[in-house]
């Protein structure tokens, strides 16, 4: 019984640890990208001993993995607990799922999606690394063309818009929304989610974003 609560204590603080260093982790691949992490680097910022975050990740690439699964996992559980929790989301699953990350994302008290972020930094890289985000990657928009297959069924979307197209916009508007937010741009976070719900309504266009205030499309978008 002795050695079982040892060995829970053990893990505890092994976790413990673990979060610690995560956050950290995160904090410094917002910063200067998941190259810029290294076991002496985290430990010094971490307040911990090198030698104790090699035994919890092992190598540096596992380091690197294990920081944009955690960013990843991180976000996505809070995306869905803002989604669920929407009353709107049956209706408007993609304007929902989209206002979630665009929530999650301006909370985050490291500075901004990590996988946005890496996604440039290794889009011409090979490596488990570079495959660990393109797959990130690949799962978040397949879940964002998912939510606009529903909000076709659903009304939200308009039969016969070009998806794929739709889905590109908006994650070109979430990945200037994160630059935005990794320079300081306080009002990034309002302006992409406003480009997306009014893309999403059919009120994307240059013409229509440039007609006066009071408009009745201004006033849709606004809505």
């Amino acid at each position: 019984m002795s050695d079982g609560r040892k060995t829970d204590g053990r893990r505890d603080r092994g976790n413990a640890s673990r979060r610690v260093a995560m956050t950290h982790a995160r904090r410094i691949a917002l910063a200067e990208g998941l190259e810029g992490l290294s076991f002496g680097r985290v430990a010094k910022d971490a307040g911990m001993a090198k030698s104790s975050l090699q035994v919890l990740f092992g190598d540096r690439e596992k380091l690197q993995q294990s920081t944009l699964t955690d960013g990843v996992e991180e976000v996505a559980v809070k995306v869905a607990a803002l989604v669920r929790a929407d009353p709107d989301a049956s209706s408007h699953p993609l304007t929902a799922l989209c206002d979630a990350w665009f929530s999650i994302i301006a909370q985050d008290q490291c500075g901004g999606c990590l996988l946005t972020a890496s996604v440039a930094e290794y889009s011409l890289r090979a490596g488990s690394v570079a495959t660990a985000v393109r797959s990130s990657y690949d799962r978040w928009r397949d879940a964002l063309l998912a939510a606009a297959e529903r909000g076709v069924e659903r009304g939200e979307v308009a039969r016969g818009t070009d998806l794929p197209q739709l889905v590109f916009e908006v994650l070109s508007l979430q990945t200037a929304a994160n630059i935005g937010i990794l320079v300081g741009d306080q009002g990034a976070i309002e302006r992409a989610r406003e480009g997306v719900r009014a893309r999403i309504m059919g009120a994307g266009d240059v013409v229509r974003f440039n007609r006066p205030a009071g408009s009745a499309v201004d006033d849709q978008v606004r809505a």
